[in-house]
């Protein structure tokens, strides 16, 4: 520090500057009190504390309302103190007198300079060097400044001088009474009442937050409501506390609770006499929903009893509270009287008034009352297109879920007697129409639901169908299907085949038949590769230098149907139908009469000019010019043949119409390769796997695609 007055040759020393010029003065900074030591913040409330509660009113009303009402004010001391009282920076005031251990800061400046940290010892004073020793104990903070400057003057002149406080020092008050902590609590010489409740946790529930009193030298010198700082912020009668003072907290006098249609339901104290529209001014006064009647009064006569009272609302101001008293406000009823509702499938709902000869054409004024917004967001011609793997942009048009039941809706009503509901069900396209039949009266408090296709499955012929064609037919499109329409009748309707359409290899897959193809599909893809973890442990288990061969043969193959595996989870199914068209049928007469559905998809190819040959051939992926006549097994030929890791039993041709033929099939006596070829016909020639003793998994992949219509793309991956 530098120190004008101090002795020359102190290594602490700095002799005065000879510049003239002089340092403006530091602001005076108000010190931060040090938070009080306050114990971590208890859990919220919840109904588990009934049980543990120490107030006797919260446990009646745990018993008799199911209902736990927190003690107005408590969680006031249930904060961290850090965002409370206890941590806020208070300015020292001019009045606050000076006592041992505090701390503060004095800069000179002008033809002397120096910077000085005083502590006021256990004498009162403070020693300022070639000045001597200074009392202070007792002087005002506003007055410290003359007051030092009165005793330096004697020595120096031609200077001037600035005070500020620094470190307060600490003061033993006692709190006691209903207190979650009682005892002596260490506090600054700033600290209020407030704040020594905090040290201490703050009252009981049991304590008063009313009436908490100051005792200093024995006498009570204030009295403290807590509920004027909680309610208006009034803050004036928190003073400042003195070493030796007695914070005692009385128990909490007469203790009312307040629920139902109230601001902040609670448990409140009273002072005597106070009335219960001053106690309801507390809670924040009544919340908006009140019922406009008497409010019921649960109150303990003659320490042997409770009764009831009824009190008319415009009576609160003169109806004096007692201890005990349970104060209940009602709500008003969720009813809204003379009135009609709309729910459901509906844009929104919607409640109107009711008068007399009102049908249900009056509340569904227009069908656009009905449309679900999203309706329109579906209808948004860029929400509906996807770019396809073929780089082409195809519209998703499909029958919505939730399209609107227009043959059934229903009025729901109550009966004012016996409060049972009825459902009165109509048909709300008649009934918008002004149907007589349909188009219902309506009564008060009826509410009509109407409901979605998807609510409540309506017949097959009631439904929306969408179902593309596409291909070599007369007009590709999307077509509403007619109720009862079948395949054969909208092919027909738009005016049948292409001229190069081939009916034989035409592709029809259905959204339902997928999803129930691709269930099965994982199903027995978890299957397969169970079993074949379970074979492969096996294996393992039982190592011998007689089956070391067998051991590594079924590891070989275990890969192998792994690898294969891994390859067909990445294929969907395609939800294909075979249609069991012969390879010359030409007409649409040939299609079956399968009832269509929403979402089918109806593709003609062109006829074909080659058959493909893949997997364990020399010319793999070969593609040859279908010729008139030729058996599989000349194309195999051309193939180059099978490689010597071909498994030419487990051969099979996967036919344009999607039906497969194997050579393991038992109904042909024959081998496959006689087998007359068609166009389009895909040749597949499998890898041999070895098959030790033991092992019993075996992937038939013809099997899996008859049975899956995984499609071309799946023949490509299975077969690289």
């Amino acid at each position: 520090m530098a120190n004008a007055m101090c002795t020359p040759g102190d290594s602490a020393c700095v002799m005065p500057a000879t510049a003239s010029a002089s340092p403006a003065p530091a602001p005076t900074v108000s010190p931060r009190l040090p938070a009080p030591a306050v114990r971590p913040a208890p859990p919220p409330a919840t109904p588990a504390d009934c049980a543990h509660t120490e107030l006797t009113l919260q446990r009646y009303l745990c018993q008799t309302a199911d209902q736990f009402l927190p003690v107005y004010g408590l969680d006031l001391f249930s904060r961290d103190a850090q965002n409370g009282f206890g941590a806020e920076a208070v300015a020292v005031p001019a009045d606050y007198l000076l006592g041992v251990n505090d701390t503060f800061n004095v800069r000179i400046w002008g033809q002397l300079e120096s910077d000085l940290t005083l502590t006021v010892d256990r004498t009162g004073a403070i020693f300022i060097p070639r000045v001597g020793a200074i009392h202070v104990v007792g002087v005002p903070f506003g007055s410290l400044k003359g007051h030092l400057d009165a005793a330096i003057g004697n020595v120096f002149h031609d200077y001037d001088l600035a005070v500020s406080m620094g470190e307060l020092k600490q003061q033993n008050v006692f709190v006691v009474g209903f207190v979650r902590h009682p005892g002596s609590v260490s506090v600054s010489s700033l600290s209020t009442i407030v704040n020594a409740l905090y040290a201490a946790g703050g009252p009981s529930a049991n304590g008063s937050l009313r009436q908490v009193q100051l005792k200093r030298g024995g006498v009570v010198v204030r009295t403290l409501d807590l509920y004027q700082l909680l309610l208006r912020g009034d803050k004036r009668g928190d003073v400042m506390l003195q070493a030796g003072d007695v914070i005692h907290v009385p128990p909490a006098g007469a203790q009312v609770a307040l629920l139902g249609a109230v601001r902040q339901p609670g448990i409140y104290e009273a002072l005597p006499n106070e009335s219960l529209q001053a106690l309801l001014d507390m809670a924040g006064g009544t919340a908006s929903e009140v019922l406009d009647q008497p409010v019921s009064v649960e109150r303990i006569v003659a320490q042997q009893h409770r009764v009831i009272q009824n009190v008319p609302l415009p009576q609160l101001a003169g109806y004096a509270l007692k201890a005990g008293d349970i104060v209940r406000f009602y709500h008003l009823s969720g009813q809204v009287g003379q009135s009609v509702a709309l729910r459901g499938n509906v844009a929104q709902p919607v409640r109107r008034a009711w008068t007399e000869g009102m049908r249900v054409s009056d509340l569904i004024t227009s069908r656009d009352m009905l449309l679900d917004p999203a309706f329109w967001l579906r209808r948004d011609p860029p929400a509906q297109l996807a770019a396809t793997d073929a780089g082409t942009v195809r519209r998703n048009l499909t029958a919505a879920a939730d399209e609107i039941n227009w043959h059934y809706a229903t009025i729901e009503r109550l009966d004012p007697k016996t409060l049972t509901r009825k459902l009165l069900p109509f048909d709300l396209a008649q009934a918008i129409d002004h149907a007589p039949d349909a188009d219902l009266p309506l009564q008060a408090d009826d509410i009509v639901h109407v409901f979605s296709r998807a609510d409540i499955e309506v017949r097959s012929d009631d439904k929306s169908r969408y179902v593309r064609l596409e291909g070599e037919v007369a007009v590709p499109g999307i077509y509403e299907v007619q109720p009862g329409e079948t395949l054969r009748d909208l092919v027909a309707r738009i005016g049948g085949l292409g001229p190069q359409g081939w009916l034989y290899a035409a592709e029809f897959t259905r959204p339902s038949i997928q999803q129930q193809q691709q269930r099965e599909l994982d199903r027995m893809l978890d299957e397969l590769h169970a079993q074949n973890q379970r074979q492969s442990a096996e294996q393992a288990a039982a190592p011998s230098p007689d089956n070391a061969n067998a051991a590594a043969d079924a590891r070989m193959q275990q890969q192998a149907n792994e690898q294969m595996l891994r390859r067909l989870a990445t294929q969907k199914a395609t939800g294909r139908i075979v249609l069991g068209v012969s390879a010359e049928a030409t007409a649409v007469t040939a299609l079956p009469g399968l009832p269509l559905e929403d979402g089918d998809r109806f593709y003609v190819p062109p006829r074909p000019s080659t058959i493909a040959v893949v997997g364990e051939v020399y010319n793999r992926h070969g593609a040859f010019a279908f010729d008139q006549g030729k058996q599989i097994g000349d194309y195999l030929d051309l193939a180059g043949g099978a490689t010597g890791h071909a498994d030419t039993g487990q051969m099979y041709v996967v036919r344009a119409d999607g039906s497969v033929v194997s050579a393991a099939q038992r109904r042909w006596p024959g081998k496959l390769g006689s087998l007359i070829a068609r166009p389009g016909d895909t040749l597949i020639v499998p890898t041999q796997l070895i098959q030790p003793s033991g092992m019993r998994v075996a992937l038939d992949w013809s099997r899996i695609l008859a049975n899956f219509a995984l499609g071309a793309v799946a023949i490509k991956v299975l077969g690289d």
